[in-house]
């Protein structure tokens, strides 16, 4: 019996078979005691903490996943199977990451999400996901996309959503605009036709964004009233 105890490879063996979590999942009960929520609630709202959340998880799953040459169903099945709440926050980090293969697994696998898989990419500028929905036929592209690209400063995803999205509203060249994506704005007004509001030429001034005032102002740029621009949006409903 002291012989068996005094063996750690033989006793980690037999730990392996009791009650709790397999070695190599433990840090995934670690990870969830500090990051409980979904991290997609924060990606707009908290950025910092998103990515905060999504470091966090690199560390532990990124050795997890390399553990096998080829990414298996059965690997991520084995993690979830353990922690089922889990899913949310694997299936941000495969697009946070640009894991493709994971990304692939956990589609089908991830259930509700507070955000489609097309406008997470969209705002965290992952083209090489956004392709790749495309290809597999699992792309929503929106107002929503083209915004949240316009509002990171995103450009090669603007121009990449831009044919995808032939309607959008004045909340895309508002976004860049606000926040001094001046490359953004001048490829809206160049290809698109829906303009920014007032406000928008008011707070990118208010924020020192002068350039892009001056660009909207010699340009000729649509401008529209916020009350125009709200009419507009409640008439895009009543067509629906």
């Amino acid at each position: 019996m002291q012989q068996t105890l005094g063996s750690t490879a033989l006793m980690r063996f037999i730990f392996e078979f009791q009650t709790g979590y397999p070695q190599l999942l433990r840090p995934f009960a670690q990870y969830i005691r500090c990051y409980d929520d979904y991290a997609e609630l924060f990606l707009t709202q908290d950025t910092s903490m998103f990515v905060e959340s999504m470091l966090a998880l690199d560390k532990i799953l990124r050795p997890y996943l390399a553990i096998e040459p080829l990414l298996s169903p059965q690997r991520v099945d084995a993690f979830l199977h353990c922690f089922p709440s889990l899913a949310h926050n694997v299936f941000s980090y495969a697009i946070w990451a640009g894991h493709l293969d994971l990304l692939g697994l956990m589609v089908p696998r991830v259930g509700y999400i507070c955000h489609n898989t097309t406008d997470i990419a969209a705002f965290l500028g992952q083209m090489d996901v956004l392709v790749y929905l495309e290809a597999q036929n699992l792309a929503k592209f929106s107002s929503k996309s083209l915004h949240w690209a316009c509002y990171q400063g995103h450009l090669k995803v603007v121009e990449f959503l831009s044919p995808r999205v032939p309607v959008s509203e004045t909340i895309a060249m508002d976004a860049a605009a606000m926040n001094g994506h001046f490359e953004i704005v001048k490829f809206l007004h160049a290809n698109r036709s829906e303009g920014c509001t007032t406000e928008a030429m008011d707070q990118a001034a208010a924020r020192g964004h002068l350039e892009i005032v001056k660009f909207c102002t010699a340009n000729e740029a649509k401008v529209v009233h916020r009350l125009q621009s709200t009419r507009r949006r409640r008439m895009d409903i009543w067509m629906l």
